[in-house]
């Protein structure tokens, strides 16, 4: 009798980047770029994740690269006034602030963080979140947040297959001239974007998938990482959402990591990011009632392995913590 199965278990994916600890990422898209990217700094990984904030579709985020790259200009009227903030169309809202200046300062420090940090990157990962584009009238410019502008000011639809296929091209195209060597990770985030309707966000998401697989066709410096088939496939179940029932839940996020890992990491980084991470859980404790010397102690054999670990990831600011603690109150 065969046995039953309750689950449909990808194959770890081949042919993508390796990833150490002298690897130099930067990690833009969706949200779910946020969360990768996150863990992939946590674990020490020189990374560099979305300096200019959240870009949802394609265009958008084609638009701060080049802007990263000084190729093109975000869009000339960089920052419009409404509900109290200057906002930015091409920008998330973190870059949205009751002083147009300040707002524009601290786009002028995040796009010099971008043009600093790509030249030298060696894997770029992108996530793609929808197809589906606002376009902001009467000019038609395709804008990355909406800000709560009222919804009569955009013209939303799904956006030219073909047109995305070509902006993409040109703009990895552009980092190739500049970094001939760059990888190109790319994902398609597995949140699901309902305010587009079930029936938008299914076709959406097909869009992005065929995006993804002639661009990993039509060169082979770039690759693709099953992040929306590791959801819909082998998860499968709403256990793994958050209560919004729309993004993935922490320990879905973990599973995907796992994955990464085992498709990305060497195995002697991922036994480093093991050790990095039991030092991660020792600093996390906080006893309820400590007896003063065992304490110290203990944060004496945290510091130990601080410093064996410091030469290898850099461990500045958890030394200093640990010093800290250690000097009392």
């Amino acid at each position: 009798m065969a046995a039953l199965r309750f689950r449909t278990e990808l194959p770890r994916p081949g042919g993508l980047p390796a990833i150490t600890h002298g690897t130099r990422v930067v990690a833009m898209g969706s949200c779910f770029a946020d969360r990768i990217g996150g863990l992939l700094a946590g674990a020490k990984i020189p990374a560099l994740v979305n300096p200019l904030g959240l870009a949802f579709n394609p265009i958008s985020l084609c638009r701060l690269l080049d802007a990263g790259l000084g190729t093109a200009p975000l869009m000339p009227w960089q920052w419009a006034a409404h509900s109290g903030l200057w906002h930015s169309f091409d920008l998330h809202s973190r870059f949205s602030d009751p002083d147009p200046a300040a707002a524009q300062a601290r786009l002028d420090e995040a796009l010099g963080m971008l043009a600093a940090w790509l030249p030298r990157t060696d894997v770029l990962i992108l996530t793609f979140g929808t197809a589906v584009t606002h376009r902001l009238l009467p000019a038609e410019a395709v804008v990355n947040n909406c800000h709560t502008y009222p919804a009569a000011a955009f013209r939303t639809a799904l956006h030219d297959p073909a047109a995305l296929y070509s902006q993409m091209r040109e703009t990895l195209g552009r980092l190739h001239a500049l970094r001939p060597e760059l990888q190109v990770m790319l994902s398609v985030s597995p949140v699901r974007y309902l305010r587009e309707g079930m029936q938008q966000n299914s076709l959406s998401k097909a869009v992005l998938r065929v995006l993804c697989h002639q661009l990993c066709e039509a060169d082979p410096r770039i690759c693709y990482f099953p992040a929306w088939e590791l959801m819909m496939d082998d998860l499968r179940d709403y256990r793994y959402y958050q209560d919004d029932l729309i993004h993935p839940s922490d320990a879905a996020v973990r599973y995907i990591w796992e994955y990464v890992a085992e498709a990305c990491f060497p195995p002697d980084t991922r036994a480093l990011i093991a050790r990095w991470e039991r030092v991660q859980r020792d600093l996390a404790h906080r006893p309820m009632h400590p007896d003063p010397e065992r304490h110290r102690a203990f944060l004496l054999q945290v510091q130990a392995q601080l410093l064996e670990l410091h030469p290898l990831l850099g461990c500045e600011a958890e030394l200093a913590e640990v010093a800290a603690r250690l000097a009392g109150p």
